[in-house]
């Protein structure tokens, strides 16, 4: 005996494509700030150097 099954039809809201990638590229927008503040409330040269030195790399390799 064959079993039918049916789709489950979703009822809820659509949003668009663009919402997600969207709303992901604001959220690691918003990690780079905070990161940037963290950084910039620490007053350590060799910290700072190292973290600059590693940007202009991946900068570099690019």
């Amino acid at each position: 005996m064959k079993s039918q099954h049916q789709p489950i039809k979703d009822k809820g809201p659509r949003v668009p494509a663009y919402i997600v990638t969207f709303s992901d590229m604001t959220t690691l927008l918003l990690t780079f700030f905070v990161m940037l503040m963290s950084i910039a409330s620490v007053r350590d040269e060799e910290i700072f150097n190292k973290g600059r030195d590693s940007f202009a790399y991946a900068i570099k390799t690019l």
